[in-house]
Protein backbone atom coordinates (compact mmCIF):
# COMPACT_ATOMS: atom_id res chain seq x y z
CA UNK A 1 0.00 0.00 0.00
CA UNK A 2 1.31 3.42 -0.95
CA UNK A 3 2.09 5.78 1.91
CA UNK A 4 0.50 9.25 1.87
CA UNK A 5 2.71 12.14 0.87
CA UNK A 6 3.78 14.36 3.74
CA UNK A 7 4.08 18.06 2.87
CA UNK A 8 7.64 19.33 2.46
CA UNK A 9 7.22 23.12 2.45
CA UNK A 10 10.97 23.81 2.64
CA UNK A 11 11.65 21.60 -0.36
CA UNK A 12 8.72 23.14 -2.25
CA UNK A 13 9.95 26.68 -1.58
CA UNK A 14 13.54 25.78 -2.49
CA UNK A 15 12.53 24.02 -5.68
CA UNK A 16 10.08 26.70 -6.79
CA UNK A 17 12.34 29.68 -6.11
CA UNK A 18 15.88 28.42 -6.61
CA UNK A 19 16.11 25.10 -8.41
CA UNK A 20 13.37 25.87 -10.92
CA UNK A 21 14.86 29.20 -11.99
CA UNK A 22 18.39 27.79 -12.03
CA UNK A 23 17.28 24.95 -14.30
CA UNK A 24 15.51 27.40 -16.61
CA UNK A 25 18.71 29.48 -16.87
CA UNK A 26 20.62 26.28 -17.68
CA UNK A 27 18.40 25.66 -20.73
CA UNK A 28 15.76 23.29 -19.42
CA UNK A 29 13.03 25.41 -21.05
CA UNK A 30 14.23 24.29 -24.48
CA UNK A 31 14.13 20.65 -23.31
CA UNK A 32 10.55 21.23 -22.11
CA UNK A 33 9.55 22.70 -25.49
CA UNK A 34 11.03 19.73 -27.39
CA UNK A 35 9.52 17.22 -24.98
CA UNK A 36 5.98 18.55 -25.37
CA UNK A 37 6.08 19.79 -28.97
CA UNK A 38 4.07 17.08 -30.73
CA UNK A 39 1.55 16.20 -28.03
CA UNK A 40 -2.15 16.32 -28.87
CA UNK A 41 -5.51 15.57 -27.29
CA UNK A 42 -5.67 14.25 -23.70
CA UNK A 43 -2.44 14.27 -21.71
CA UNK A 44 -1.53 13.27 -18.16
CA UNK A 45 1.52 14.87 -16.58
CA UNK A 46 2.84 13.05 -13.52
CA UNK A 47 4.86 15.11 -11.06
CA UNK A 48 3.85 18.52 -12.38
CA UNK A 49 5.74 20.22 -9.56
CA UNK A 50 5.08 23.94 -9.71
CA UNK A 51 3.84 23.82 -13.31
CA UNK A 52 6.95 24.83 -15.25
CA UNK A 53 5.88 22.65 -18.20
CA UNK A 54 2.47 24.31 -18.58
CA UNK A 55 3.54 27.22 -20.85
CA UNK A 56 5.24 24.77 -23.23
CA UNK A 57 2.22 22.60 -24.10
CA UNK A 58 1.16 23.10 -27.73
CA UNK A 59 -2.35 24.31 -28.61
CA UNK A 60 -3.12 20.84 -30.05
CA UNK A 61 -3.57 19.68 -26.43
CA UNK A 62 -7.16 20.83 -26.46
CA UNK A 63 -9.29 18.46 -24.42
CA UNK A 64 -7.63 18.20 -21.02
CA UNK A 65 -4.28 18.14 -19.34
CA UNK A 66 -4.39 16.38 -16.00
CA UNK A 67 -1.39 17.29 -13.89
CA UNK A 68 -0.73 14.95 -10.98
CA UNK A 69 1.26 16.38 -8.07
CA UNK A 70 1.18 14.79 -4.61
CA UNK A 71 3.09 17.53 -2.73
CA UNK A 72 0.47 20.10 -1.61
CA UNK A 73 2.73 23.17 -1.64
CA UNK A 74 4.01 22.49 -5.16
CA UNK A 75 0.46 21.65 -6.29
CA UNK A 76 -0.76 25.05 -5.04
CA UNK A 77 2.00 26.78 -7.03
CA UNK A 78 1.08 24.72 -10.10
CA UNK A 79 -2.57 25.69 -9.72
CA UNK A 80 -1.53 29.37 -9.71
CA UNK A 81 0.54 28.84 -12.87
CA UNK A 82 -2.35 26.91 -14.47
CA UNK A 83 -4.63 29.90 -14.00
CA UNK A 84 -2.17 31.95 -16.12
CA UNK A 85 -2.49 29.66 -19.15
CA UNK A 86 -5.26 28.92 -21.60
CA UNK A 87 -4.71 25.17 -21.25
CA UNK A 88 -7.76 23.14 -20.27
CA UNK A 89 -5.97 21.92 -17.16
CA UNK A 90 -6.99 20.03 -14.04
CA UNK A 91 -4.71 19.49 -11.05
CA UNK A 92 -5.05 16.28 -9.03
CA UNK A 93 -3.58 15.11 -5.76
CA UNK A 94 -2.35 11.63 -6.51
CA UNK A 95 0.70 9.42 -6.60
CA UNK A 96 2.19 7.99 -9.75
CA UNK A 97 2.03 4.47 -8.32
CA UNK A 98 -1.78 4.66 -8.00
CA UNK A 99 -3.39 6.94 -10.57
CA UNK A 100 -7.10 7.65 -9.96
CA UNK A 101 -8.14 7.21 -13.60
CA UNK A 102 -9.77 4.41 -15.56
CA UNK A 103 -7.80 2.28 -17.98
CA UNK A 104 -7.08 3.86 -21.38
CA UNK A 105 -7.90 7.43 -20.28
CA UNK A 106 -5.09 9.36 -22.00
CA UNK A 107 -3.40 9.74 -25.36
CA UNK A 108 0.00 10.66 -23.92
CA UNK A 109 1.86 10.78 -20.63
CA UNK A 110 4.55 13.22 -19.53
CA UNK A 111 7.07 12.45 -16.81
CA UNK A 112 9.69 15.21 -16.63
CA UNK A 113 12.37 15.33 -13.90
CA UNK A 114 10.17 13.13 -11.73
CA UNK A 115 11.09 9.44 -11.78
CA UNK A 116 13.96 9.96 -9.33
CA UNK A 117 11.46 11.18 -6.71
CA UNK A 118 8.94 8.35 -7.11
CA UNK A 119 9.21 5.63 -4.46
CA UNK A 120 8.38 2.79 -6.88
CA UNK A 121 9.17 3.87 -10.46
CA UNK A 122 8.27 0.44 -11.89
CA UNK A 123 4.78 0.66 -10.39
CA UNK A 124 4.46 4.22 -11.70
CA UNK A 125 5.42 3.14 -15.22
CA UNK A 126 2.95 0.25 -15.04
CA UNK A 127 0.23 2.72 -14.01
CA UNK A 128 1.09 4.99 -16.92
CA UNK A 129 0.88 2.01 -19.25
CA UNK A 130 -2.53 1.19 -17.80
CA UNK A 131 -3.99 4.69 -18.27
CA UNK A 132 -2.63 5.19 -21.80
CA UNK A 133 -4.98 4.38 -24.67
CA UNK A 134 -3.97 1.35 -26.76
CA UNK A 135 -3.05 3.52 -29.78
CA UNK A 136 -0.49 5.31 -27.61
CA UNK A 137 0.85 2.01 -26.26
CA UNK A 138 1.25 0.40 -29.70
CA UNK A 139 2.89 3.36 -31.37
CA UNK A 140 0.01 3.87 -33.80
CA UNK A 141 -2.57 6.57 -33.41
CA UNK A 142 -5.23 8.56 -35.20
CA UNK A 143 -2.69 11.31 -35.91
CA UNK A 144 0.04 11.27 -38.51
CA UNK A 145 2.73 11.22 -35.82
CA UNK A 146 3.28 7.87 -34.10
CA UNK A 147 3.85 7.87 -30.38
CA UNK A 148 7.52 7.58 -29.51
CA UNK A 149 9.11 7.31 -26.12
CA UNK A 150 11.52 10.09 -25.20
CA UNK A 151 13.43 11.02 -22.11
CA UNK A 152 10.82 12.56 -19.85
CA UNK A 153 7.77 11.41 -21.81
CA UNK A 154 6.23 8.01 -21.73
CA UNK A 155 4.20 6.32 -24.40
CA UNK A 156 5.75 2.91 -23.82
CA UNK A 157 6.30 2.61 -20.07
CA UNK A 158 7.64 -0.92 -20.32
CA UNK A 159 10.94 0.65 -21.39
CA UNK A 160 13.19 0.92 -18.34
CA UNK A 161 14.09 4.45 -17.20
CA UNK A 162 17.17 5.70 -19.02
CA UNK A 163 18.67 7.48 -16.02
CA UNK A 164 18.59 10.76 -17.94
CA UNK A 165 15.52 11.96 -15.99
Amino acid sequence: MTQPIKPHPLFARFYARLAGSAMEKAGVAEHRRRLLADLTREVIEVGAGNGLNFPHYPPEVTRLVVAVEPEPNLRALAEERASETSLPLEMREARAERLPFPDASFDAAVVCLTLCSIADPHAALAELHRVLRPAANSGSSNTSKPARPRCGASSAPSTPPSGRD
